[in-house]
């Protein structure tokens, strides 16, 4: 399987399975703080099960084994392989003009290479390649959107008027349809009557102070880097809903009239909002005021201590653990005979015919030599 693909599958299934976890013990039954919690950990779960690939041991062979098998092997695979082949390109005399009696000499493909088709070139970009430019680009323009955002509000704020609060900063404009709150930063518009932007000012300084805006630049990060897998944008929006549903718990509980609240709610849900922002969205008022009626109970918290890490390891060893590669080597070198003895021949080529040489005799077994004799002379020595 393409390694790519394998880990596109990897991260679509991990990412899955622990949104169906979210939803079955955390949703509704667990706090807001172990919600945004696990809800942040899931992308990052995902990655590291598609990602790390551990390969489990497996048998361990003594070096002088290896040794030999390698030495017989490479031996065999020598003795069996042709000698190389090389073929000769019939050239075609070119001439250049401007010169009528120089001739120049080109193999055949050079002039094929002219009139080469244009499926042959498109032949050479890879799938791969268009994948990860697409990717690529879908990437760039989701960033693109968010900086756009924020240079727009850049400009909002030149132009609207500033009031600097310990720990927050709130922005007047008649520019702003909607409150919301960015970082530290709170928006709202300039017209609105007092009594609404109090409680909306209160709704915003609960985002500042759980600090939701770490979660969303931690989110949207991996919303640009994973946009591809549609679970990553399930967590997105369940950790929006968990936010508010955070942010009105602590307004009211804070003396707010939830009768006032709502209408202020009602009120401040005709704007569109940025994505790096925590605001009122229409989408989701009923949810918000079922969720202010009834108290949020913590249920099945033994279930869910029990279940999380062991459920994270078993989805560990299943998609980062794979078994290792067979390496089936025996310890002795006569393993090395069931190799083949020569290589595969085309059909239309003969078989190279190799020369035999004589194996030399084994130990102890070789001729023995005649004594030499002692030298003598062919010329007599004068006294």
């Amino acid at each position: 399987m393409n390694p790519i693909l394998e880990i596109v599958i990897k991260l679509l299934a991990s990412s899955a399975l622990l949104t169906a976890f979210y939803l079955v013990l955390f949703r509704g039954k667990a706090s807001y703080r172990a919600c945004r919690r696990f809800l942040l950990c899931i992308p990052v779960l995902s990655l590291v099960f598609s990602l790390v690939s551990i390969e489990k041991p497996g048998q361990i062979f003594s070096f002088a084994s290896l040794t030999a098998m390698k030495s017989t092997a490479a031996d065999t695979m020598v003795a069996a392989s042709p000698g190389p082949v090389y073929t000769v390109e019939p050239a075609v005399p070119v001439e250049y003009p401007g010169s009528e009696a120089a001739a120049q000499y080109l193999p055949a493909s050079a002039q094929e290479a002219d009139t080469a088709p244009v499926s042959s070139i498109l032949g050479a970009v890879s799938p791969e390649h268009v994948l990860a430019t697409a990717y690529l680009t879908v990437m760039l323009l989701l960033a693109a959107v968010i900086l756009r955002q924020m240079v727009a509000l850049r400009r909002l704020g030149r132009r609207a008027e500033r009031q600097t609060l310990p720990g927050y900063t709130v922005w007047l404009s008649r520019e702003v349809r909607s409150a919301f709150s960015v970082m530290r930063n709170i928006y709202v518009n300039a017209d609105a009557p007092w009594e609404r932007l109090s409680i909306i000012i209160r709704h915003e300084k609960e985002h500042i102070a759980r600090r939701h805006y770490i979660d969303l630049a931690v989110m949207e990060f991996f919303t640009l880097l994973l946009w591809f897998d549609p679970f990553v944008w399930i967590v997105r929006r369940e950790l929006r809903n968990v936010h508010e549903f955070e942010a009105d718990r602590g307004a009211l509980s804070g003396g707010v009239d939830p009768r006032d609240y709502m209408l202020a709610i009602l009120e401040e849900t005709a704007g569109v909002i940025p994505v790096m922002a925590n605001g009122i969205q229409s989408s989701m008022i009923k949810k918000r005021f079922l969720k202010m009626k009834t108290e949020n109970k913590v249920r099945l918290r033994a279930l869910r201590v029990a279940l999380t890490v062991p459920f994270a390891a078993a989805l560990m060893l299943f998609f980062a653990f794979r078994p290792a590669a067979e390496r089936e080597i025996a310890a002795e070198p006569q393993a090395a005979a069931q190799l083949p003895s020569s290589l595969p021949v085309p059909p239309d080529t003969e078989a190279p015919v190799l020369p035999r040489f004589p194996r030399p005799p084994p130990s102890g077994s070789l001729p023995r030599l005649p004594r030499p004799t002692p030298f003598s002379s062919p010329f007599r020595t004068v006294s």
